[in-house]
């Protein structure tokens, strides 16, 4: 098992593997080709309907052949990048033992991303509009054809079938994210047993048991029909031993460490491979794996505050569960847009960032107005403290409209903790008062919300609502406002405990109410 520290020595891979693309793909191969000594090989195996390269690498030299392959839907790069991180391993850490028992009995056929086209737009299908792993039988994808001519002039006897999952899975009470979730293609419906499947769930056995200590509780069994369409069916039914591996979510805000969980137990399975020891794992463990429940974790869960929105009569106690639309797969790169889905118990479903509200009151975050702030004039970091201590999570300034150079300067990305824009001159309101009582507070901000032209999809707390939100300390009863302990934006903590956090989730506005805001 490679801790953090020495898999950050050879690791190739971003933080973020969305960011990969079949450019990056190509680069570290070839990087790692060259240092190698020739004992990685790498090819254009095939092309994408796009013409983009599909390449295969080969690395050792032992008698058992195994093919890996990732990325068969392009929003899946969690193993693309264990892939080249795995590549990177074997060339360069090629004397630590388990390194070199893996290349001395096996020869690995590693084919990274095999829809690059959909890597590239950012979606689960190729160019076509096709699922791959729909297209085992039919064979209309050229990135199907070329998994498929890998089966048959490779002849591998070991296959990993390597993607990534929704991210808000859960397993457990109380639930976890899945972070690793392994199946056994079944040979037909009726889910035969023979020794092919038997080998296939003690190779599944190794990476579940050697992801255990550092995903306690996140391991499950991907349970899905019998799909003959699919590849990982059709692999299996050629003869090959055929594990899926499924990445999941992660506890945190910071996926990263997916990434090396997933490496470790691949390499687990390959040493297993090598050595022949997978042979002596009881089968039954993978029959005792947990299933996913059928309730998938928000993106993020406020649990246990008391809920005030406007034109209520009382605050009630709620949960909050919220998600971003990129929230399915591990994106920390994507732009937070989460929006509150429920409100009320949520029971046993949680969140994969867990917020604990107890002895709070949760409040639309409040507008404040900014008579000297205009285009281009950046905002001062004690100020911006200053609004995120009073609950601000939109700032309006101002601009005269008659001036091109300062409506130019609308267009400067700024890069804010808060929700901003801008109202002609002439036309500002005074900055909320956080002094009024907490009914008073939570109306006035609505009735700006709406003057704004905002009110479709801000400052209330409702369903498909922007997760704008202030948690008050409830301490000063329910009637005025207590201390700010936390401020969220777009379902992001950007202040909390007296501090910024160091996330700039806000965006700019635009709308067509009273005041237009530019």
């Amino acid at each position: 098992m490679q801790d953090r520290e020495t898999y950050a020595r050879f690791r190739v891979s971003p933080a973020d593997p969305s960011m990969l693309r079949c450019e990056d793909v190509e680069r570290s191969l070839a990087r790692l080709t060259g240092a190698s000594n020739g004992t990685l090989k790498m090819e254009r195996f095939a092309e994408s309907y796009q013409g983009r390269p599909i390449y295969l690498a080969t690395i050792g030299s032992g008698p058992r052949r195994v093919l890996l392959w990732s990325q068969m839907h392009g929003d899946e790069p969690t193993h693309t990048a264990v892939l080249v991180d795995l590549m990177s391993y074997l060339t360069t850490r090629s004397s630590d033992r388990e390194a070199a028992e893996i290349l001395a009995g096996c020869t690995l056929y590693a084919i990274p991303m095999l829809c690059p086209d959909g890597a590239a737009a950012g979606t689960r299908y190729n160019a076509q509009h096709i699922d791959v792993n729909r297209d085992a039988l039919r064979l209309e994808t050229p990135e199907g054809q070329a998994l498929h001519r890998a089966v048959e002039t490779l002849r591998p006897e070991f296959g990993f079938n390597l993607h990534n999952q929704n991210a808000r899975t859960a397993v457990g009470i109380p639930p976890k994210p899945v972070a690793v979730a392994l199946m056994a293609p079944p040979l037909d419906a009726e889910s035969t047993e023979t020794m092919q499947t038997r080998a296939t769930k003690q190779l599944a056995v190794c990476i579940a048991e050697a992801v255990r200590p550092h995903a306690p509780g996140m391991i499950a069994r991907y349970e899905a029909e019998y799909m003959p369409w699919s590849f990982g069916e059709r692999v299996q039914a050629m003869g090959v031993v055929t594990v899926l591996v499924e990445a999941g979510g992660w506890p945190g805000p910071d996926p990263s460490p997916i990434v090396e969980v997933h490496f470790n137990g691949l390499l687990a399975a390959l040493a297993a491979i090598a050595n022949d020891s997978y042979r002596d794992i009881d089968p039954g463990i993978y029959d005792r794996l947990p299933p996913a429940n059928e309730l998938k974790l928000y993106d993020t869960a406020i649990v246990g505050g008391q809920v005030l929105d406007a034109d209520c009569r009382g605050a009630a106690r709620a949960d909050l569960g919220i998600n971003h639309s990129h929230g399915q797969r591990l994106a920390p790169s994507q732009r937070p847009d989460g929006k509150i889905i429920e409100i009320g118990d949520l029971g046993t479903s949680t969140g994969k960032v867990v917020i604990d509200a107890s002895g709070c009151m949760i409040l639309p975050g409040q507008i404040a107005y900014l008579n000297d702030w205009l285009p281009g004039k950046p905002l001062d970091s004690k100020r911006l403290d200053t609004l995120l201590a009073s609950g601000v999570t939109t700032v309006v300034g101002r601009v005269d409209p008659t001036r091109r150079d300062a409506l130019e300067m609308l267009v400067t990305p700024l890069e804010l903790p808060i929700n901003w824009g801008f109202v002609a001159v002439g036309e500002m309101n005074p900055t909320l008062s956080g002094s009024c009582a907490l009914a008073e507070l939570v109306d006035d901000a609505w009735r700006e919300y709406k003057r704004l032209g905002l009110g479709a999809n801000r400052g209330k707390i409702r369903r498909e609502y922007f997760a704008d939100l202030v948690l008050h300390d409830a301490g000063a009863g329910d009637e005025l406002p207590g201390a700010v302990r936390r401020v969220v934006v777009a379902g992001e903590t950007v202040w909390a405990d007296g501090k910024r956090t160091g996330t700039n989730a806000g965006t700019f506005l635009r709308c067509g109410g009273e005041n237009r805001l530019c």
